[in-house]
């Protein structure tokens, strides 16, 4: 019981009737008792006043029945009927119940950024190559266009592995014949270089690379493009694994000049596809004609693009059997024969099926529509075939990725110096937007030359970045462009979630190993810590390997997919996923950027969310699977028709096997 003189000088505003009696008594909480300091108590509608910090309030008011109230934000009101005598009451206790807060969605329309850094560690993890064009200085073409990167698990162990492509000895040189290289994982962003005991040193003049489970057999196979024959090299599945050189059995020695290649199942029968591009009609040892429009272009060291005929793409159905055959004109490709550079697959009008996309080099890009396993060309009706004062670009890298968070798969093309590199917005009625200028991306690119392009979380914040891998084409460019050079620093650009993007390459740490001549570009996870770092192959030079530092500070999850039928990759799988606020959009796919490929698990940084309430993924196979609450900061293995079977922390990660 409270008495009257114990809470006289505690009371904080006591509105009180002339010659009246006094109430008073504590305000608490329910369900723990303790105190609700600041709570209202009013008497009828003329009387009022504040609990103190022990929750005690005191009233003068006239005798009789009074209606009480108590209120406080965070309870339930409450309402009593108290008789109140000529002698007062003191033993009043109001108890409020809790009751959560019944307010709008909120919506956060920009965080404040977190501030990974990328340290460059190459040396330090291992990698010891150099990339060779075959010669002292950069004489042709050829030699200015190579080469891409690719990650892809190939021993099974869960971590992703490096293929660094290479160039070759030209006619008329003695150098030693530089090959490509393979180098294991061997865990906490360590490699080793096992090219040899492998058998993947091919000794091609190398393009780019992409890996997919061809066979379907469950592990990843490597197919690389040249300058001449292509290789397709099958996993025998050991471990660790041996790759057996397989082009002319399974049918896909291509000997033309190609350069980005991509798998796919365009057919959707459970076999994979494979879409190899394809260059120029190039002799290195016979001289060009230089053509009028390449005249034009002023100085050029060497004949460009321009001087040469392009050749057609091809596309090989895989027959399921271990063979595949290319039907690349019955399928609709090549009736407008361009001269691809990068390519990539994505399933833009979300129909189940995989269309693709071909970055042509002064010729207009190639978009087809996936009609049911045939291609309909339609890049001119999409907006994306040329750029908007209608000049077919010098397009190189290319990759998609809903950068809006509206659903949608967008474009995203890098291009020549003096165009600018091209973000395309996908409308939803089958055409694009270039939303380039309007997202802040049209200038810092105008002076350079876009190569290795990527969509990539590099923050975690739930929105995807954008990566260029940028260098020149002519190593004297210096002496005859003010401003312009050979070796150019590479760029990343941070999405503000507001449709623009900051450049913050000097920020995230991009400028500390000066600029380079950079060609393919990929990301990969490669210590397992749960942010993606970068490779970067550089043309002449060594790769640079940028290694995230800090981009785990937000929540992500990283899901690798065993798909059924065939699909045990899962390539073309879409995911959804519920976490807050966020509805996230990601695709699997294998080829993209500048002749490159990336991680093979699906990265989603989930910024600030504390729950992922539900993921839903559409199989290759049609199948749609939703799974409810998933942990966070955890690499996880979802299998089709299973669930997740297999998880772990960052620290963990080697102890999963397929």
């Amino acid at each position: 019981m409270l008495r009257e003189t114990a809470i006289t000088a505690a009371v904080l505003l006591t509105v009180g009737a002339a010659g009246g009696t006094v109430l008073s008594g504590v305000v608490r909480d329910a369900g723990s008792g303790a105190p609700v300091a600041g709570a209202i108590v009013t008497v009828g509608d003329t009387l009022g006043t504040v609990c103190d910090d022990a929750g005690q309030f005191r009233l003068t008011v006239p005798p009789g029945v009074h209606e009480v109230a108590a209120s406080r934000i965070g309870y339930a009101d409450l309402r009593r009927r108290l008789e109140v005598s000529t002698a007062g009451l003191d033993t009043v206790v109001l108890e409020l119940q809790t009751q959560p807060l019944v307010m709008p969605e909120t919506q956060v329309h920009r965080r404040a950024p977190r501030a990974p850094r990328f340290v460059e560690v190459s040396a330090a993890a291992g990698l010891h190559f150099r990339h060779d064009y075959g010669g002292p200085r950069v004489a042709n073409i050829l030699q200015a266009t190579g080469a891409g990167v690719c990650f892809f698990d190939a021993d099974g162990d869960g971590r992703q592995d490096l293929y660094l492509v290479n160039g070759a000895t030209l006619v008329g040189t003695a150098d030693p014949a530089p090959t490509n290289a393979y180098y294991a994982n061997v865990g906490g962003g360590a490699f080793v270089d096992v090219t040899t005991a492998v058998g993947l040193g091919d000794g091609g003049y190398g393009m780019g690379c992409a890996a997919a489970d061809y066979d379907g057999d469950g592990d990843r196979d490597l197919y690389v493009t040249n300058y001449g024959a292509n290789v397709l090299y099958r996993n025998d599945g050991a471990m660790p694994p041996v790759f057996d050189e397989v082009t002319i059995s399974a049918g896909v020695g291509d000997g033309r000049w190609s350069v980005g290649a991509a798998w796919a199942d365009i057919d959707n029968d459970g076999s994979l596809d494979l879409f190899v591009g394809n260059y120029l009609d190039f002799d290195v040892v016979a001289p060009p004609v230089r053509s009028m429009a390449s005249l034009h272009e002023g100085f050029r060291a060497y004949a460009g693009p321009r001087d040469y005929d392009g050749q057609p793409d091809a596309m090989f159905l895989n027959r399921g059997d271990g063979t595949l055959v290319d039907a690349a004109d019955d399928l609709g490709l090549n009736r407008h024969v361009g001269k691809a550079m990068g390519c990539a697959f994505g399933d833009y009008d979300d129909d189940g099926d995989a269309d693709l996309f071909v970055a042509n080099d002064r010729t207009r890009n190639n978009f087809y529509r996936n009609d049911g396993g045939r291609f309909t060309e339609i890049g001119l009706q999409a907006g994306v075939a040329v750029d908007e004062e209608g000049h077919k670009s010098g397009a190189m890298g290319v990759d998609f990725g809903d950068y809006d968070l509206d659903g949608r798969f967008d474009l995203f093309v890098s291009n020549f110096a003096f165009e600018y590199n091209s973000l395309y917005r996908n409308v939803g009625d089958g055409t694009f937007a270039d939303a380039t200028a309007t997202a802040g991306l049209a200038e810092p690119s105008y002076r350079y030359v876009g190569w290795g392009s990527l969509f990539f979380d590099y923050d975690n914040d739930g929105d995807v970045d954008i990566f260029v891998a940028n260098g020149d084409v002519h190593e004297d460019m210096d002496l005859l462009n003010q401003g312009i050079t050979f070796e150019q620093p590479d760029q990343l650009f941070r999405n503000d979630g507001d449709g623009t993007f900051a450049d913050v390459s000097e920020a995230a740490g991009l400028r500390t190993a000066g600029p380079a001549v950079g060609r393919g570009a990929a990301a990969a996870d490669i210590d397992d810590d749960g942010d993606l770092d970068i490779l970067v192959s550089n043309a002449g030079g060594q790769p640079h390997l940028w290694r995230n530092d800090g981009g785990n500070l937000d929540h992500w999850l990283s899901l690798r997919l065993l798909g059924q039928s065939g699909h045990a990759d899962a390539i073309g799988a879409r995911l959804t996923i519920q976490a807050g606020a966020l509805t996230l959009s990601r695709q699997l796919h294998s080829g993209h950027s500048y002749l490159s490929q990336g991680d093979g698990r699906i990265y989603v940084g989930l910024g600030g969310q504390l729950t992922v309430p539900q993921l839903t993924i559409c199989w290759p196979s049609g199948e749609v699977e939703s799974i409810g609450d998933l942990p966070l900061d955890r690499h996880l293995t979802v299998t089709q028709g299973q669930g997740i079977q297999r998880t772990g922390d960052s620290t963990a990660w080697g102890e999963i096997s397929p």
